[in-house]
Formats: structure tokens, sequence, C-alpha cells
């Protein structure tokens, strides 16, 4: 700490932060509104409160290191999935982008930015299990193999069935491709009946697959792909979504 800093003090009373690790910081106390100088008991009493905030700042580190550390794991993962089909890349990461953008418009606090992070990041898991000549067939896929595709949501629930303290995002990894209004989907859940998790990520994969090549297709333009989604608000998409979808492009193409 700077001398320059205690300049004009009458009285100061500091102590480091020391976690169990290393030091995390250092508290400072400074002129009692009394008046009055420190004795022990104020030592004693800063003591205490400097060794609980040290254990907790050195566990609240921790354990930011350890969500850096699964969040890398799991781009690296997927990075590793994306590689085995030609068209693919990049896709995960786009959708993760759309979905936390579309969560902040909805206001979405941080922790469930956070779940829907993971959830975008995982939504695709599933299709480790497609065959490859499927994922990266020429041409049209045929009715048995569009089952096959259709299959993944499921299938990456069952691959992350162990991750039972993140039900929200396994409903939402499973729900991604159910219709607004029921027409479609595996499990004919309708409206709110559908996680928000899944919702959105109906409309963020939904925007990054018509913008992006695929082998049977050409990409359409972004312009274009919003019309189409704005036309299925109400049948395909939540119209909510979709809208805080509207206006979070919106907000990208002023700073752009």
């Amino acid at each position: 700490m700077h001398s320059d800093a205690l300049h004009g003090l009458k009285s100061a009373l500091l102590c480091p932060l020391v976690g169990k690790k290393k030091t995390v910081g250092l508290v400072v106390l400074a002129d009692k509104f009394s008046g009055d100088e420190f004795y022990s008991y104020d030592v004693k009493l800063l003591r205490i409160i400097s060794k609980h905030a040290a254990m907790a700042i050195e566990n609240a580190l921790l354990y930011e290191e350890i969500e850096d550390l699964l969040l890398g794991t799991i781009k690296s993962f997927v990075k590793a999935l994306e590689t085995t089909t030609d068209w693919t890349a990049g896709h995960t990461e786009r959708v993760t982008i759309y979905a936390e953008g579309i969560a902040n418009e909805m206001g979405l606090d941080e922790k469930q930015i956070a779940r829907l992070r993971i959830c975008s990041l995982l939504h695709d898991i599933g299709k480790i299990a497609v065959p490859r000549e499927i994922l990266n067939k020429k041409g049209r896929l045929e009715h048995d193999e569009w089952i096959e595709i259709r299959k993944h949501p499921l299938v990456g629930v069952a691959i992350l069935s162990g991750l039972k303290p993140f039900s929200d995002i396994l409903d939402g990894i499973k729900y991604h491709h159910e219709y607004w209004d029921g027409t479609k989907g595996l499990f004919g859940l309708t409206g709110e009946n559908i996680p928000l998790m899944a919702r959105i990520l109906a409309v963020a994969d939904a925007f990054d697959a018509m913008t992006s090549d695929r082998p049977y297709r050409s990409r359409k333009s972004r312009e274009e792909t919003l019309k189409e989604i704005t036309e299925f608000s109400g049948k395909q998409f939540d119209p909510v979504v979709v809208h805080a979808f509207q206006r979070w492009l919106n907000l990208q193409n002023q700073v752009s």
C-alpha cells in the first residue's frame, strides 16, 4: 500500500487478508467516528473478520478458476466435436453469443445467463452419435436420416445424465427443438411449458443454422433470416424471445 494513501489520517489499522495458500488482500480501517484511537479489542475483532473474509475471497477465486476450467474444457470438447463435420465449425460458439444476447435483452440474471451459456455450448453434444456420413451428406436428407438427426437432443441428455444438479441445463438441451405451438418436436410441449433455456436456444440455433452454409443449401442473409424467424413467431418460436432477439440484433447493427 502506498504511503500517500495514509497521509492525513489520525489513526489507522491495517490487517492482511491471509488465506490458506496466499494473501488475497488488505483491510484498512481509519479514523473512528468517535475520534478515539484503535484499541486491542479492535485489533482482535478485525483479525476475526479478516480471517473469514480471506477464506470467502479465496473460495470465490477458486470457484472462478474451476468455472473457467469447466468452460474451457467444454469449449475444447465442442470444438473437437465440430471438426467431425465439414460445416459446423463455430456453430456452437455463435449460438452461445446469440443466446446470451437474447438473455441480456430479456433481463435474465447472471446465474441464469451462466447456466444458459453452458447449455448453449452443449446443446448439440448428442450429434456425436450421429453417423458422420449423415452430418456431411451433400444432398437433402432422407426421412430415416432426419430421424437420426432429430434424436440428438435425447442422446445429448443421455450423455450428460450424470450431471443431475444441472437439470435445467439438461432440459434446455432436451427441448430446444420443440415448437411454441406444439405442432412439431419430439415431446409435444407448447408455450411456456417449454423451458425458457430451450426457447432461447431454438431462436439462436435456427438463426445460426439459416445464416450458415449447409451441404444441401447456401446460407441466407441475416435480414432474410430474421424476417423468416419473425414470420414463425408464435408458431415455431416464443414471440417474447423473438422480440428480444430483434432488439439485440438492432443494437449490434448500431454498434457496427
